[in-house]
């Protein structure tokens, strides 16, 4: 009997330690992702370029692209 009260004592702890420990990445490529910068096209917003330039369909010049 002694020795299930143990074991059950070692596994509790185990599970206690294991979810006390919450690590966290500083940035993950997700949140990389979101806060980088996108250009549109005003004229074809399905155009998104991660730098300025010209729209490929049109030649206007691209326009940072906010978030709503």
């Amino acid at each position: 009997m002694k020795k299930y009260i143990i074991i059950a004592s070692c596994t509790l702890l185990t599970f206690v330690a294991a979810c006390g420990n919450t690590y966290q990445q500083k940035t993950t490529p997700a949140t990389k992702a979101k806060n980088a910068k996108q250009y549109t096209c005003t004229m074809h917003p399905e155009v998104l370029k991660n730098e300025p330039g010209l729209c490929p369909k049109c030649g206007m010049e691209l326009v940072e692209k906010t978030n709503k």
